[in-house]
């Protein structure tokens, strides 16, 4: 009975990891909780949303958004040098709140 229970438990993990979108795999956990505030918000943040929101410097969340910017989680919604607002990237454009583990497609 434990070999039977162990099977299936394998089982359940790779099938549950073969549903997952590759593209919100390699996401982290803050960076999906950024793609949620930005289904949210209509497509756009600031820099200042996201220093309030995950609580931390402005000096981190700037930080932060360089990164993003470079995975292409992020993409100017203003300006190239001084950025005031950002979107969602094309790469993650057509990501869907369920897609993020989030069981309703109703934003909010």
């Amino acid at each position: 009975m434990a070999y039977a229970f162990q099977q299936v438990a394998i089982s359940a993990q790779k099938n549950s990891k073969s549903l997952i979108n590759p593209i919100v795999a390699r996401l982290e956990p803050k960076e999906i909780v950024l793609l949620r505030m930005l289904m949210k918000n209509g497509g756009s943040i600031k820099p200042k949303d996201i220093a309030e929101a995950f609580q931390v410097t402005p000096r981190t969340a700037t930080n932060w958004t360089k990164e993003w910017l470079g995975k292409g989680i992020l993409e100017s919604a203003s300006g190239e040098k001084r950025i005031t607002s950002y979107r969602i990237g094309v790469i993650y454009s057509n990501i869907r709140l369920s897609d993020l583990g989030y069981l309703d497609e109703k934003v909010e």
